[in-house]
């Protein structure tokens, strides 16, 4: 499964099917790329190390991962503007995160989080750009092409985990979804899966609380969890934004 990038924060179930199932952390068989490339993503830094991505939602708001909410507030940073995780870029404190009240640690249902930031996000489209989210209940088509964003690992020991990679991925049908983790999860109505049957490309350690876009460049998925990383028949789990579009709304007013 998916490993977080701290050990405290993985969530072994007991001596059970569902125990199988870790938080996704980076990108497997993807492509190096630059913030200028996607100036939303950031990197959610717990006492100085990278843990998650997120999504830069308005000036003051990131979006992320439920799970990747694993201590005190005062112990979390979120780096935005940078390609890399471990330099460059402004560091921004967190005020508050807001996990998603319906969360469920053991399922991943609900795995949403919303980073508030003490100070304004100095927007510049260039570096660091807000990302546009699907709205309630909007139909995302089997087959849509998906772009998976993260400094998570590669499984390439050639590959940096620090620089930021992308790969793309194609929608699975719901039903494919639920049969593929028939044995080893639970599929709810707040999850999609993409991926390939052969697996090679997917998320993985790292990437958690990613954005996942689109062709249009709308953010409609948040990396959540996985069977380890890139496994034949084991799709990518995101958390499907449009089934929390209000939460988000009442929380951050965009």
């Amino acid at each position: 499964m998916w490993h977080h990038a701290l050990a405290l924060a993985i969530l072994f179930l007991s001596v059970n099917a569902a125990s199988l199932r870790e938080p996704i952390h980076r990108i497997v068989g993807g492509i190096a790329v630059n913030i200028e490339d996607f100036p939303h993503q950031v990197s959610i830094i717990f006492n100085n190390s990278h843990i998650c991505g997120g999504s830069i939602i308005s000036d003051k708001f990131i979006l992320s991962a439920a799970h990747c909410y694993i201590g005190r507030t005062a112990f979390f940073q979120v780096r935005v503007g940078s390609t890399n995780s471990t330099a460059g870029g402004t560091l921004y404190t967190v005020k508050d995160i807001h996990a998603h009240t319906s969360y469920n640690d053991t399922t991943y249902d609900y795995d949403f989080s919303i980073f508030e930031l003490n100070d304004a996000i100095a927007l510049d489209n260039v570096t660091s750009r807000v990302v546009r989210l699907s709205e309630i209940n909007e139909y995302l088509p089997n087959g849509s092409n998906l772009t998976i964003s993260g400094w998570g690992d590669t499984r390439n020991p050639t590959e940096s985990e620090e620089h930021l990679r992308a790969v793309s991925v194609p929608k699975l049908e719901q039903l494919e979804c639920i049969a593929s983790y028939l044995f080893s999860g639970f599929i709810t109505d707040r999850m999609f899966c993409a991926g390939y049957r052969q697996g090679q490309k997917d998320a993985c350690q790292g990437d958690s609380g990613g954005p996942v876009l689109n062709d249009n460049n709308v953010q409609v998925g948040v990396v959540s969890w996985g069977l380890d990383c890139a496994l034949a028949r084991y799709p990518g789990v995101y958390g499907r934004i449009s089934s929390v579009r209000q939460w988000i709304r009442d929380i951050t007013n965009v």
